[in-house]
């Protein structure tokens, strides 16, 4: 940050390099999800930002600081009519050189129901959450514990970290969409600017901070959606559940027709195990209705879990449920591709516990879909894990990290097969 704005303050923090991993590291130091990370982005063409990973919460975009340089930023901002959102989540820098860091807070802060925030960091948000700007940036320089948090990501660069005082010539900017308007928060301004209604970060700026792939232990990416049961917020619909998400590639099929039909026979196990379900494809809603009107008459079921209107794609981007061409160019139509038979099982912490996907052709065992319930469920339970084809109320498998001895207290009868495979009988009222 130039000297213009550094020589005013009197807390310096140590300027962060310009890296994907010095930003990732100050993050997950201050309690972020280590399944988000920061990702160069090398190009603006089709092909470069294809590797970046998706979907893309928001930008952090390193600029020069000189004097001339801010000045036009800040005419550009004033020229323009500023309609800022009530979500839109913003602070004020009154710390020397932790532009950085601001970035990170800012991308990070206006998405807060997508990414799991823990630690300090999560304690900050929830303190500053009714403050203005400034009264935010006065709790900041309070904050030891995140000033040495900042401290640890930007002394562990690639390269030599200068003086805290610095004067250095760049500064960081954040880049996010809230409410389907893109905004640039630096904190070095007074406000937000609103910079117009945007649909795709990677075509304006150039820095991207992505989520990595989902994967097993990650936060169920929370979302809006219209559904053949009416709107819902994902995270809402779950609330106090087990649920299964699972996609379709389009309405009006035959393998489809099936399993939806399926899954509304199974409707008293899945309430049973205290598990909501909800199916997507990329159809629009009259499309869902017409079709279910199909299914019940096909299969003799009322199908009463909703189905989600995925027409933009949105949610199948976020969960990577898209086909590609190269897979299977009979599940794309006009370049445009459909969705795989994706199942996701997530738990009442929005922890995704479990990953299938199928191709197109493949249609789904949602009795096996259950079995894999029953296993986690009762693995949360006791621990144990399941072995080959186990079905409940059979012998489970002792887990490693139990003695023979303590496993002995808790299970009716234990029995070793080999030092680290020993069977076990449950106790009555979690075999049922």
């Amino acid at each position: 940050m130039s000297s213009s704005v550094c020589a005013k303050e009197k807390v310096y923090w140590v300027p962060i390099e310009s890296s994907p991993e010095a930003l990732s590291k100050v993050m997950h130091r201050m309690g972020v999800d280590s399944a988000v990370g920061f990702s160069d982005v090398w190009g603006l063409d089709d092909e470069l930002l294809c590797m970046v990973a998706q979907p893309v919460r928001a930008l952090v975009f390193l600029s020069p600081s000189t004097d001339d340089y801010e000045q036009k930023c800040k005419k550009q901002a004033e020229s323009r009519a500023n309609k800022v959102s009530p979500n839109v989540w913003f602070m004020r820098q009154t710390i020397g050189n932790a532009c950085g860091t601001m970035a990170v807070f800012h991308a990070l802060a206006n998405n807060q129901q997508k990414i799991r925030i823990g630690g300090e960091l999560a304690k900050f948000f929830d303190k500053v959450k009714d403050m203005t700007p400034a009264e935010r940036a006065a709790e900041l320089e309070t904050s030891q514990v995140l000033a040495e948090a900042h401290k640890e990501g930007a002394m562990g660069g690639q390269t030599a970290a200068p003086e805290a005082d610095a004067d250095v010539l760049h500064h960081y900017v954040a880049f996010v969409n809230v409410d389907g308007d893109l905004y640039e928060l630096d904190g070095t301004n007074e406000a937000p600017v609103n910079l117009g209604p945007s649909t795709d970060f990677l075509k304006s700026k150039a820095r991207g901070v992505a989520m990595a792939p989902l994967r097993l232990g990650s936060l169920a990416p929370d979302f809006d959606a219209e559904t053949t049961t009416g709107p819902i917020n994902f995270h809402e619909f779950i609330g106090d559940s087990w649920a299964v998400l699972f996609s379709h590639p389009a309405d009006f099929t035959p393998v489809c027709t099936t399993e939806l039909g399926e899954v509304a026979k199974l409707a008293p196990e899945f309430s049973k195990r205290n598990v909501k379900v909800i199916g997507l494809s990329t159809n629009d809603l009259a499309d869902h209705g017409r079709w279910v009107d199909d299914i019940n008459e096909v299969n003799n079921v009322n199908v009463a879990f909703p189905i989600i209107a995925d027409k933009d794609r949105h949610v199948a981007t976020l969960y990577d449920m898209l086909d590609s061409f190269e897979h299977d160019p009979t599940n794309v139509v006009n370049g445009i591709p459909f969705t795989v038979r994706s199942v996701f099982v997530i738990d009442p912490a929005k922890t995704i516990r479990l990953i299938l996907t199928y191709p197109a052709s493949c249609g789904r065992n949602f009795d096996e879909l259950l079995r894999a319930i029953d296993s986690l469920q009762l693995s949360d339970k006791q621990p144990i894990a399941t072995p080959a084809n186990w079905k409940p109320g059979e012998e489970v498998i002792v887990h490693v990290s139990v003695p023979t001895d303590k496993a002995k207290e808790i299970f009716p009868e234990v029995k070793e097969t080999l030092p680290y495979l020993r069977f076990a009988t449950l106790p009555k009222n979690d075999a049922e």
